[in-house]
């Protein structure tokens, strides 16, 4: 956990958050900043699980909605502005690119 310095004499307080938590939003604003390193590497292993799988179906189904679920939480994170978003929107967006993507890679 980490903590931030209150006092005039540089020491640390443990009990106090380095970020500001109070609201359901400020939560998750810290857990985008932790998901933003994991793109890359997030990235590459959903990448050799699509190359991997690919022979029946179910294995390509599986692998694009594994892909745009990743996709959907990378945009979501890196979206601009801090204005909340309706909870209803947000689901059927990911609805509806997990279903184009998923469809599509079907045929």
């Amino acid at each position: 956990k980490q903590s931030v310095s209150t006092q005039s004499t540089g020491s640390l307080q443990q009990s106090k958050s380095k970020h500001n938590q109070s609201t359901f939003q400020r939560r998750v604003r810290g857990y985008q900043r932790r998901v933003r390193g994991f793109q890359v590497p997030g990235g590459m292993v959903i990448t050799g699980i699509l190359l991997a799988f690919y022979k029946s179906p179910v294995e390509v189904f599986l692998g694009q909605w594994l892909n745009q679920s990743f996709n959907a939480l990378v945009n979501f994170t890196n979206r601009s502005g801090d204005k909340p978003l309706p909870n209803s929107v947000i689901l059927s967006a990911y609805l509806t690119a997990t279903s184009l993507a998923t469809a599509t890679s079907i045929g």
